[in-house]
């Protein structure tokens, strides 16, 4: 069920690994990993009109230990691990947009996820009796039974809430979009055969929900 047209869909072709956002700017840096054939990308979106500013940029000498550490209006951070022994052993590179890097970077100030202009939902365990609420409403309107808990936020009077159902083989994750009319407007698989809970599976900036797919798809929802 999806009622919702996206406003921006991306397919990666490697797993989102992590993402990291400037509200200020409105750039989201997204860190991609291929385990298989061993190598790490970096990317950032310009979420004003969902262009690319940095698209599958790699170091020229693979740097497997190295990772996103945050985005500033004119690039992203990327931390390296100088010895994977000791993560406290690390350096700090920006790549700007154009793919120049500047090395050793010692002084930075990047926005965290936190920041009060990204909004994130709150996780209620099975034992919070408001998960008990939300549970009673997906099986009288979806005939499936939450289990492990649920992510619940409320925006605009919309309702998203992801939730967990067994499947054969571990949990299988689902986001659900209620409208201000009280209308299921969608419900996308997120993930299957889940081991235990997603940390985040989705956040909204603006009028825009972001929520990533098959842990490689990102999918933006308008709200507006």
């Amino acid at each position: 069920m999806n009622n919702i047209p996206y406003k921006f869909h991306f397919q990666f072709s490697a797993p989102i690994w992590k993402t990291e956002i400037d509200p200020r700017s409105k750039i989201l840096g997204i860190e991609i990993r291929n385990s298989k054939e061993h190598w790490v990308k970096f990317n950032s979106l310009d979420i004003s009109n969902f262009s690319w500013k940095l698209l599958d940029f790699s170091f020229e000498q693979e740097r497997w230990w190295s990772g996103i550490t945050g985005v500033m209006e004119d690039g992203i951070i990327i931390h390296v691990y100088e010895n994977e022994d000791n993560p406290d052993l690390k350096s700090f590179f920006k790549i700007d947009f154009n793919g120049g890097i500047e090395e050793n970077i010692q002084n930075f100030a990047v926005e965290a996820n936190g920041n009060d202009a990204v909004t994130v939902p709150i996780f209620y365990d099975i034992e919070n009796e408001h998960f008990k609420e939300f549970q009673e409403f997906i099986v009288s309107e979806l005939n499936v039974h939450p289990q492990l808990g649920c992510d619940y936020l409320e925006y605009t009077d919309y309702i998203i809430l992801s939730y967990y159902v067994r499947s054969n083989n571990g949990f299988d994750c689902f986001l659900l979009v209620v409208d201000p009319d009280g209308n299921i407007r969608s419900v996308d698989l997120l993930e299957k055969q889940l081991t235990g809970k997603i940390g985040k599976p989705y956040f909204i900036v603006g009028d825009n929900l972001f929520f990533i797919k098959n842990k490689s798809e990102i999918c933006v929802y308008d709200l507006s």
